[in-house]
Protein backbone atom coordinates (compact mmCIF):
# COMPACT_ATOMS: atom_id res chain seq x y z
CA UNK A 1 0.00 0.00 0.00
CA UNK A 2 1.30 3.61 -0.68
CA UNK A 3 2.36 5.85 2.27
CA UNK A 4 -0.85 8.28 2.35
CA UNK A 5 -0.07 11.78 0.83
CA UNK A 6 -0.14 13.90 4.26
CA UNK A 7 -0.18 16.77 2.70
CA UNK A 8 -3.68 16.54 1.07
CA UNK A 9 -4.73 15.17 3.89
CA UNK A 10 -3.72 18.14 6.24
CA UNK A 11 -5.49 20.31 3.65
CA UNK A 12 -8.44 18.43 3.42
CA UNK A 13 -8.76 17.36 7.66
CA UNK A 14 -6.56 19.60 9.79
CA UNK A 15 -9.81 21.71 10.54
CA UNK A 16 -11.57 18.91 11.61
CA UNK A 17 -9.26 16.98 13.45
CA UNK A 18 -8.22 20.44 15.45
CA UNK A 19 -11.88 20.73 16.57
CA UNK A 20 -12.14 16.66 17.54
CA UNK A 21 -8.31 17.90 19.04
CA UNK A 22 -10.06 21.01 21.45
CA UNK A 23 -12.72 18.67 22.32
CA UNK A 24 -9.98 16.17 23.66
CA UNK A 25 -7.83 18.35 25.46
CA UNK A 26 -10.06 20.83 26.07
CA UNK A 27 -7.94 23.65 25.35
CA UNK A 28 -6.69 24.65 21.74
CA UNK A 29 -3.00 25.42 22.24
CA UNK A 30 -2.96 21.77 23.43
CA UNK A 31 -5.13 20.96 21.15
CA UNK A 32 -2.71 22.62 18.47
CA UNK A 33 0.13 20.60 19.65
CA UNK A 34 -1.56 17.12 19.88
CA UNK A 35 -2.51 17.81 16.19
CA UNK A 36 1.46 19.42 15.64
CA UNK A 37 2.35 16.02 16.92
CA UNK A 38 -0.05 13.35 15.34
CA UNK A 39 1.07 14.67 12.04
CA UNK A 40 4.56 14.70 13.03
CA UNK A 41 3.60 10.59 14.28
CA UNK A 42 2.01 10.21 11.38
CA UNK A 43 4.84 11.60 9.08
CA UNK A 44 6.96 9.08 10.74
CA UNK A 45 4.59 6.15 10.41
CA UNK A 46 3.42 6.82 6.74
CA UNK A 47 5.73 3.52 5.17
CA UNK A 48 4.22 1.14 7.77
CA UNK A 49 0.55 2.25 6.83
CA UNK A 50 -0.92 -0.80 5.88
CA UNK A 51 -3.96 -0.11 4.45
CA UNK A 52 -6.38 -1.91 6.22
CA UNK A 53 -7.96 1.75 7.48
CA UNK A 54 -8.16 4.35 5.10
CA UNK A 55 -5.93 7.02 5.49
CA UNK A 56 -8.46 9.32 7.04
CA UNK A 57 -9.60 6.73 10.00
CA UNK A 58 -5.85 6.54 10.27
CA UNK A 59 -5.26 10.27 11.05
CA UNK A 60 -8.26 10.12 13.25
CA UNK A 61 -7.12 7.25 15.23
CA UNK A 62 -3.27 8.68 15.62
CA UNK A 63 -5.06 12.43 16.36
CA UNK A 64 -6.99 10.79 19.05
CA UNK A 65 -4.40 9.29 20.63
CA UNK A 66 -2.08 12.30 20.45
CA UNK A 67 -4.91 14.32 21.96
CA UNK A 68 -4.96 12.16 24.77
CA UNK A 69 -1.11 12.12 25.60
CA UNK A 70 -1.29 15.84 25.23
CA UNK A 71 -4.11 16.38 27.74
CA UNK A 72 -2.39 13.54 30.38
CA UNK A 73 0.70 16.15 30.01
CA UNK A 74 -1.07 19.14 30.54
CA UNK A 75 -3.29 17.97 33.26
CA UNK A 76 -1.25 18.91 36.18
CA UNK A 77 -1.25 22.20 34.61
CA UNK A 78 -4.80 22.80 33.66
CA UNK A 79 -5.67 21.72 37.13
CA UNK A 80 -3.16 24.05 38.76
CA UNK A 81 -5.28 26.45 36.86
CA UNK A 82 -8.72 25.91 37.51
CA UNK A 83 -8.14 25.95 41.53
CA UNK A 84 -6.70 29.37 40.70
CA UNK A 85 -9.17 30.56 38.85
CA UNK A 86 -11.86 28.84 41.15
CA UNK A 87 -10.50 31.52 44.10
CA UNK A 88 -10.72 34.40 41.92
CA UNK A 89 -14.46 36.31 42.37
CA UNK A 90 -16.49 35.50 39.18
CA UNK A 91 -19.28 37.92 37.83
CA UNK A 92 -22.65 35.46 38.92
CA UNK A 93 -24.91 37.64 36.29
CA UNK A 94 -23.60 36.09 33.25
CA UNK A 95 -25.30 32.73 32.80
CA UNK A 96 -24.15 31.77 29.46
CA UNK A 97 -20.74 31.99 30.67
CA UNK A 98 -21.48 30.30 33.79
CA UNK A 99 -23.64 27.13 31.77
CA UNK A 100 -20.41 26.99 29.77
CA UNK A 101 -18.64 26.82 32.73
CA UNK A 102 -20.92 24.03 34.25
CA UNK A 103 -20.59 22.25 30.56
CA UNK A 104 -16.89 22.09 30.66
CA UNK A 105 -16.59 20.71 34.22
CA UNK A 106 -19.25 17.74 33.86
CA UNK A 107 -17.12 16.96 30.36
CA UNK A 108 -13.49 17.23 31.55
CA UNK A 109 -14.96 14.77 34.23
CA UNK A 110 -16.00 12.07 31.82
CA UNK A 111 -12.82 9.57 30.86
CA UNK A 112 -11.16 9.92 27.10
CA UNK A 113 -13.19 7.37 26.29
CA UNK A 114 -16.81 9.10 26.63
CA UNK A 115 -15.02 11.86 25.40
CA UNK A 116 -13.75 10.66 22.28
CA UNK A 117 -17.18 8.76 21.80
CA UNK A 118 -19.48 11.94 22.32
CA UNK A 119 -17.48 13.97 20.05
CA UNK A 120 -17.17 11.43 17.12
CA UNK A 121 -20.41 10.84 17.17
CA UNK A 122 -22.22 13.86 18.18
CA UNK A 123 -19.68 17.03 17.82
CA UNK A 124 -18.16 15.69 14.73
CA UNK A 125 -21.32 13.72 13.36
CA UNK A 126 -18.84 10.90 12.12
CA UNK A 127 -20.82 7.88 11.33
CA UNK A 128 -20.60 5.11 13.62
CA UNK A 129 -19.16 2.45 11.32
CA UNK A 130 -16.05 4.98 10.94
CA UNK A 131 -16.19 5.94 14.78
CA UNK A 132 -15.75 2.20 15.21
CA UNK A 133 -12.69 1.84 12.79
CA UNK A 134 -11.22 4.75 14.02
CA UNK A 135 -11.39 3.55 17.81
CA UNK A 136 -10.99 -0.27 17.07
CA UNK A 137 -14.09 -1.65 18.59
CA UNK A 138 -17.33 -2.95 16.90
CA UNK A 139 -19.95 -0.69 15.39
CA UNK A 140 -22.60 -2.18 18.35
CA UNK A 141 -19.87 -1.39 21.24
CA UNK A 142 -20.05 2.57 19.84
CA UNK A 143 -23.62 2.59 20.26
CA UNK A 144 -23.39 1.23 23.69
CA UNK A 145 -20.58 3.22 24.75
CA UNK A 146 -22.51 6.32 23.52
CA UNK A 147 -25.59 5.68 25.35
CA UNK A 148 -23.46 5.10 28.86
CA UNK A 149 -21.42 7.96 27.96
CA UNK A 150 -24.59 10.42 27.15
CA UNK A 151 -25.83 9.27 30.53
CA UNK A 152 -22.75 10.09 32.39
CA UNK A 153 -22.73 13.26 31.14
CA UNK A 154 -26.33 13.93 31.96
CA UNK A 155 -25.58 13.05 35.40
CA UNK A 156 -22.52 15.12 35.62
CA UNK A 157 -24.72 18.29 34.69
CA UNK A 158 -27.40 17.28 37.18
CA UNK A 159 -25.17 16.81 39.84
CA UNK A 160 -24.03 20.63 39.03
CA UNK A 161 -25.39 22.64 42.13
CA UNK A 162 -26.12 25.67 40.76
CA UNK A 163 -28.89 26.50 38.30
CA UNK A 164 -26.56 26.31 35.32
CA UNK A 165 -26.47 23.20 35.62
CA UNK A 166 -30.16 22.09 34.87
CA UNK A 167 -29.78 24.40 31.93
CA UNK A 168 -26.25 23.17 30.27
CA UNK A 169 -28.23 19.60 31.06
CA UNK A 170 -30.98 20.99 28.78
CA UNK A 171 -28.91 22.53 26.22
CA UNK A 172 -26.73 19.36 25.57
CA UNK A 173 -29.74 17.30 25.62
CA UNK A 174 -30.74 19.79 22.51
CA UNK A 175 -27.23 19.48 21.09
CA UNK A 176 -26.45 16.08 21.53
CA UNK A 177 -29.51 14.44 20.42
CA UNK A 178 -28.27 10.33 19.94
CA UNK A 179 -27.77 9.63 16.33
CA UNK A 180 -28.98 6.14 16.22
CA UNK A 181 -32.78 5.44 16.24
CA UNK A 182 -32.76 3.08 19.55
CA UNK A 183 -31.73 5.52 21.72
CA UNK A 184 -33.92 7.78 23.71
Amino acid sequence: MPAPDLDSLYREHAPRLLRLAIQMTGERSTAEDALQDAFLSAFRARRSFRGAASPETWLYRIVLNAAVRQREHARKTQQRERRAARNRPTDAGDNDTQRARVLHHALDALTDADRAILGLLHLREIPARTVAQILGIPEGTVWSRAHAARQRLREALERADQPAGEAACASIARTMRPADPLAK
